[in-house]
């Protein structure tokens, strides 16, 4: 059980990588090469990978609360991505020419954290009660 947690979030970590890298080295104008205002999707995607590293490290260390701290983690992240990427939409129905940037970003991390929040969440409901 701690090795399929270990690597969720060791692929989770990895996967919060893309998005950051994403938003620092591309920006809204179809230029590749350093954003500056794209470093706060490198430092919230890094964080996460950061901390869901860590997490996979405990789990594979036989730690049973890694799971529960992996659970919360992307859950924070589902709830923050997803809430600005609708606001990315809203931004785009109004009109504002390089939202789509944003968007694609938040969705992907969106993306990400959900599918790690329900791979960590079914394996959660396979543990034996106690």
């Amino acid at each position: 059980m701690n090795r399929r947690v270990a690597s969720t979030l060791f692929t989770y970590a990895a996967l919060m990588l893309l998005p950051g890298l994403f938003s620092v080295f591309y920006n809204a104008e179809h230029v590749i090469g350093w954003n500056p205002p794209g470093k706060t999707g490198l430092i919230a995607c890094g964080i996460g990978a950061v901390l869901a590293a860590i997490f996979g490290f405990c789990s594979q260390r036989g730690r049973s609360w890694a799971l529960w701290a992996g659970l919360f983690v992307t859950f924070l992240f589902v709830a923050q991505c997803g809430s600005s990427s609708f606001k990315a939409v809203r931004a785009m129905s109004d009109g504002d020419p390089k939202a789509w940037f944003k968007l694609a970003v938040n969705t992907a991390a969106f993306l990400f954290s959900l599918r790690a929040f329900v791979t960590l969440g079914l394996i959660a409901r396979q543990q034996p009660q106690s």
